[in-house]
């Protein structure tokens, strides 16, 4: 129920985590009130409002991502929603809103995501997913190292990308996930418990499917 704020300043330089909570409330209310609709609901719903995890950037340099979260999942939604149809600029800069991804995830699409924003093309993220919108139509590409591939088609200069993917579950996989007995022989696959002790131990190698759509 979380979503990050790209390059959100505030004008009084350190701020404690309650200042933060409201000067991110005011600000979108201020910039997308029109566009959300929360019926009789007077406030936003935000439970939080922090800079994400890291080392604080050094003089000049823009600040770490704002991350905010909300009691209710509909309302980041609505926020997310409003926020890609209408762009949000303070101080003249642009402010880019996201879903909260994983890290793993943002570095696999950073070769990517930096093509597309040199040539000003427009492009959302899902959590494992991407959307980018050409001229000739929007094309959904189910990884980063896809997106690469297709974009390098294109005459693209990207560069590299460190995949995560998951590996392929075989029956080699299993077995040498299975345990030995005493004597060093490998119990049998077909023990239905043994079976279910491989799968347990081969999820994490495996990421879960996500749905959520984001857009930088």
């Amino acid at each position: 129920q979380s979503l990050k704020i790209n390059k959100l300043s505030t004008t009084s330089g350190r701020t404690s985590p309650g200042s933060m909570q409201r000067y991110v409330e005011n600000m979108l209310k201020t910039e997308l009130g029109n566009g959300l609709d929360l019926g009789s609901e007077k406030n936003l719903g935000i439970e939080g409002a922090h800079r994400a995890l890291g080392a604080r950037p050094p003089p000049g340099a823009p600040p770490r991502s704002t991350v905010v979260r909300f009691l209710k999942y509909n309302v980041k939604e609505q926020i997310l929603r409003a926020a890609w149809k209408k762009p949000i600029y303070i101080q003249e800069k642009r402010k880019f809103f996201d879903h909260d991804y994983a890290e793993t995830i943002q570095r696999e699409y950073a070769p990517v995501k930096k093509v597309l924003k040199e040539n000003a093309i427009r492009f959302q993220i899902p959590l494992a997913k991407m959307r980018v919108h050409f001229d000739s139509g929007m094309i959904i590409y189910n990884s980063a190292e896809e997106a690469a591939l297709d974009l390098k088609r294109c005459g693209f200069a990207v560069g590299p990308v460190s995949a995560n993917r998951s590996k392929a579950i075989t029956a080699e996989t299993i077995n040498n996930l299975l345990p030995m007995d005493i004597v060093g022989l490998r119990l049998a696959v077909s023990a239905p418990g043994l079976r279910e002790s491989a799968r347990e131990k081969l999820k994490a190698f495996q990421r879960p499917g996500r749905e959520d759509v984001a857009m930088d």
